[in-house]
């Protein structure tokens, strides 16, 4: 919502800096988004006139131009096709920066020719998209005064941001109460005009169904001479970012503004017979203002005559009726159109309007005649005419609901003392009427259709009394919580985290969407469909992250970004119930580890994920624990990569990425890949921390290495987890230190793996008996898994 200063000053009188009103609004909620001080940025452009203009002698589309800027002719150099002798510009004088582009004017010389300046195009003042020529002013204008002065922008746009419930401040005078009651000025009264037609309207207006709108009222003006907007109109509508069309539409926009009440002008000589509120017809066709065709339905209100529609109701009117500077009749009009109905043909056919967005809200029911009334007013003096008797049908009283309120819930809500006369006080500066009995019975206005409850009236109180006077108590029973909301379970998220981070992973957060066409790459398996997607590529529920990681690589190849290290942690949607949505940690990592003359090309692999999944196991004390076999999703490259379990738990799964998944996906780096779900980490059940208190022992550590021929079916670590579990408590380390895939001594398809073990008592001195004992039993049960035991 963009108001200016002055417009709101003509509802508030206040004598409070504009930096003191600014303050009060974000007090009352209404979030400032931006201010444009026109004062200082606009300050330095003056009214000019070009004396003399001809062509410049060495380029034929620049002009050469005489210009009297009040005090001295000067001497500039124009490229704008309607630069010519005798028209009143707006002139950037030397030293001038231009809102648009921030560029500063100096004096200079142009194909040859000196230039003292710049005359100025809308656009380049940020007052228009006109580009193509320079401002012309009108005949008044006189040279040496001040461009904003002239043009009546000596004032300041703020933008503020209103929030769904508080329809009432869509128009400014609503923000005016709202800083009055604040205490920021006094609310001007508005002066209701009291309009006696001359005559009985021509045309009448009819309701087919009650439930399609709850009141309708209309005034037939005519012998109007619609025109040009005055300039203090034109300026007030273009510095909020409406375009002037005409006095009679530019009047209907302001009164919308001003008091958020949508009103909409007919050319009455358009109009066949009376105007009617009804049901569309199936497949009407239906030509609107905004220059296009929509196909109406029977579940669409629309005001129509005895012919066609001319209006979808509460949304935009229709082209075929629309007033112009020939019109000469009109009827304007006001309605109350039902939320629901306006929602209903908006939605349906796309269509926002400052109408719309305000009806989808509420308006004021009782504001309904008196907004007319004011707009018929305006017309009149304006663009004169006769104005008829008003033309109405149904009711515009608005049932406000009575709210019992106890002055004791300020205190027990807010932890504010106030007394029942401050209470009072600050209901009636926001328009509400009281009974002032014990307790207190509150009617809300017809402009405050979101308050219904009492903790509505508390927010009110809080509003005006200042959200920073609540005192900050604690909430009664918060001493028997625990120190921490956060569970084990939560808490390892955030371990988890870190450790990638410590890694030099960046954390990404993408979508849960992804494109389904993608998402089949991934898996053959249904993913969950959306049924309104916020884009056509964002249609399924991601069952993996993976692919969005792999987005992010692409995208950045795309511009040359290589080298990518990058983790997410999030939901995956394998169901559409809570227990099928898992926490899962996704890796990838693109491109080279090392790009150096001393350490060489080394490329990310399924080692390098792989160390990434050990750390974080490791963190849990489990990685001494994990087993590691083949069985990876098809989106894994077969002969690199692995899945990890605990148990019969599959904790994840790491290795390179498929190469014709990498090509189908436009990714030209190798990519190192790898997933973990979270939740089925086990959680440690001591409470010391994870891995418990450092001990080391005094006795002296042994270590033995074993040497075993093994084939394609033993798998090696299967028998490092074979040997640590001989003996927990002395096997401190088991390690493969040695892998030898070719040996005149080795069969077809035999390898030789190289255990070391380290043995190490924490209480005593081990004994040769001992160490034999478990190196002999080592051996035994690697032998089971299909391995040989090699003496050397």
């Amino acid at each position: 919502m963009r108001i200016t200063l002055n417009w709101l000053k003509k509802f508030l009188d206040t004598s409070n800096s504009l930096e003191e009103i600014i303050d009060g609004l974000f007090k009352l909620g209404l979030e400032v988004e931006e201010t444009i001080d026109y004062r200082k940025s606009h300050a330095p452009f003056i009214v000019a006139e070009i004396t003399h203009a001809e062509k410049h002698p060495n380029a034929d589309s620049l002009r050469k131009c005489k210009v009297n800027n009040g005090k001295e002719t000067i001497d500039i150099v124009c490229g704008a096709p309607n630069a010519r002798s005798g028209i009143k510009v707006v002139l950037a004088p030397v030293g001038t920066s231009i809102p648009l582009n921030g560029m500063v004017i100096k004096e200079s010389s142009i194909r040859g020719e000196k230039s003292q300046g710049m005359l100025c195009s809308s656009e380049e003042l940020c007052l228009g998209k006109d580009s193509e020529g320079i401002i012309e002013l009108g005949d008044d204008a006189i040279p040496g005064m001040s461009f904003i002065e002239y043009a009546g922008l000596n004032d300041v746009v703020i933008d503020i941001s209103i929030t769904p419930n508080r329809a009432d401040c869509l128009g400014v005078y609503g923000i005016a109460r709202d800083l009055a009651a604040l205490g920021l000025g006094t609310l001007k009264p508005i002066s209701i005009p009291e309009i006696k037609g001359n005559f009985n309207s021509p045309i009448n207006v009819k309701i087919e169904n009650n439930e399609e709108c709850k009141y309708f009222v209309g005034r037939y003006i005519k012998n109007v001479q619609n025109q040009v907007s005055p300039t203090w109109l034109v300026n007030l509508l273009t510095l909020v970012g409406q375009k002037p069309i005409s006095a009679i539409v530019d009047i209907t926009n302001y009164i919308n503004l001003s008091f958020a009440r949508p009103l909409h002008a007919y050319d009455a000589s358009k109009l066949k017979g009376d105007v009617i509120v009804k049901r569309a017809k199936n497949e009407e066709s239906f030509p609107a203002l905004n220059d296009e065709v929509y196909e109406l339905t029977s579940q669409m209100t629309v005001v129509a005559d005895s012919e066609k529609a001319h209006a979808i109701a509460g949304v935009i009117g229709g082209k075929e009726s629309a007033t112009e500077f020939t019109t000469k009749e009109i009827f304007l009009e006001a309605a109350i159109f039902p939320r629901e109905t306006v929602i209903a043909s908006g939605r349906k056919l796309q269509i926002d309007t400052d109408s719309r967005y305000r009806f989808e809200r509420f308006v004021d029911h009782e504001f309904t005649k008196t907004g007319l009334d004011l707009a018929a007013q305006m017309v009149q003096e304006i663009c004169g005419g006769e104005i008829s008797e008003a033309v109405e049908i149904g009711s515009s009283k608005y049932e406000a609901p009575t709210i019992v309120f106890e002055a004791s819930n300020i205190e027990k809500y807010l932890g504010l003392r106030l007394g029942c006369p401050e209470i009072i006080k600050i209901f009636e500066s926001l328009g509400f009427k009281l009974d002032k009995t014990d307790p207190l019975k509150v009617t809300p206005p017809s402009w405050r259709q979101d308050i219904t409850i009492k903790e509505d009236l508390i927010e009110e109180i809080a509003r005006i009394k200042g959200f920073d006077q609540i005192p900050e108590l604690p909430l009664p029973g918060m001493e028997k919580l625990p120190q921490s909301a956060m569970d084990n379970r939560k808490r390892s998220y955030s371990v988890i985290r870190k450790i990638c981070a410590s890694r030099g992973l960046h954390e990404a957060v993408t979508w849960s969407f992804m494109h389904s066409k993608i998402a089949k790459m991934f898996s053959d398996e249904e993913h969950i469909k959306l049924i309104n997607p916020i884009s056509s590529e964002l249609d399924c529920m991601r069952k993996s992250i993976i692919p969005n990681l792999l987005g992010i690589i692409r995208n950045n190849e795309a511009r040359s970004m290589f080298d990518m290290c990058v983790f997410e942690m999030g939901t995956v949607f394998n169901d559409s119930a809570p227990d099928a949505q898992p926490q899962m940690l996704a890796i990838a990592r693109a491109g080279m580890l090392d790009r150096s003359h001393y350490k060489g090309q080394n490329k990310y692999d399924a080692l390098s994920v792989k160390a990434d999944l050990i750390a974080i196991l490791a963190e849990y004390n489990l990685a001494e624990n994990i087993r590691i076999d083949l069985e990876v999703p098809k989106y894994y490259h077969p002969a690199k990569s692995g899945r990890i379990s605990l148990g019969r738990d599959v904790l994840g799964y790491f290795g390179e990425l498929h190469p014709k998944l990498a090509k189908d996906m436009g990714i030209k780096q190798n990519v190192a890949i790898a997933e973990v779900f979270v939740d089925k980490i086990p959680l440690p059940k001591s409470k010391a921390g994870y891995k418990g208190v450092l001990k080391l022992s005094d006795f002296q550590p042994v270590e033995r290495r074993f040497s075993f021929i093994i084939n394609d079916e033993v798998n090696v670590g299967n028998m490092v987890i074979e040997a640590r579990k001989i003996d927990k408590n002395l096997i401190k380390e088991v390690k493969l230190f040695d892998y030898v895939t070719s040996l005149p001594i080795l069969k077809e398809g035999e390898k030789i793996a190289g255990l070391a073990v380290t043995l190490q008592s924490d209480k005593e001195t081990l004994s040769g008996e001992q160490i034999e004992g478990i190196y002999k039993r080592i051996i035994e049960s690697v032998e089971k898994l299909g391995a040989k035991f090699r003496e050397v």
